[in-house]
């Protein structure tokens, strides 16, 4: 409640995602509900933040598989100079 007020927040609001309890089983939102500025916002995106890791971590693979082949094509196009 401190940090609301500190910083005199409004509006608390989160998607359509579920809403997972914290670690002790509580609502994470239960302030924000019971001041009345909790709202639920209808993004049409079912993205979470799950789907964002994991295409991080998608992408990482490929950007990794692409600069081995990069550099092998480096290597092997030095290798040509030095043997002129």
């Amino acid at each position: 409640m401190q940090m609301i007020n500190d910083f005199k927040i409004d509006a608390v609001c989160h998607g359509m995602t579920p809403i997972l309890p914290d670690v002790d089983g509580s609502d994470p939102y239960e302030i924000p509900k019971d001041i009345g500025i909790f709202h639920r916002i209808d993004s049409s995106n079912d993205l979470t933040s799950d789907m964002i890791v994991q295409r991080i971590i998608r992408n990482k693979f490929l950007f990794e598989e692409r600069n081995k082949k990069k550099e092998a094509k480096e290597v092997y196009i030095e290798n040509m100079i030095r043997k002129q």
